[in-house]
């Protein structure tokens, strides 16, 4: 293998692996829902969700709050399957758009694309919703 193929292939797994942590987050997405929906945390003991939130690990309650709220908009008009497909920023951007204007294709597009192409997406067939470009600044 060359030089430009292991570099074309690791971009490829780099690319895999992105997606598939960022979509990891609608199953505790779910869990999240379920507890403040249901206040479970009360059965275990807690007094507040936030409590239990502590216990569980490190997200904070803005944060999961924030991914249950997303988890629960999308779910009414979208099949699970797809959601569980998106990066956590896309489904959060495709929960601004109204539910009866979510098109199939915008979904699609939430399952495949990194966020800051997804926006450019969303920006072109929704020109109200003026999603703020993203631009990664690393090493």
């Amino acid at each position: 293998m060359t030089k430009l193929e292991e570099a074309r292939k690791l971009t490829d797994d780099a690319k895999e692996l992105n997606l598939l942590i960022g979509r990891s987050w609608v199953a505790l997405a779910s869990i999240y829902s379920r507890f403040k929906n249901e206040s479970l945390y009360k059965e275990l003991g807690f007094e507040t969700m936030s409590e239990w939130l502590a216990d569980v690990g490190d997200k904070g309650p803005a944060q999961a709050y924030s991914m249950a709220a997303t988890y629960d908009k999308l779910k009414e008009s979208i099949p699970e399957s797809a959601i569980a497909q998106m990066t956590m920023a896309n489904a959060r951007d495709l929960s601004e758009v109204p539910a009866r204007e979510i098109t199939s294709d915008m979904v699609e597009a939430a399952t495949r694309l990194p966020n800051n192409k997804y926006r450019k997406v969303l920006n072109d067939a929704k020109p109200g919703l003026n999603l703020e470009q993203r631009v990664y600044k690393g090493f």
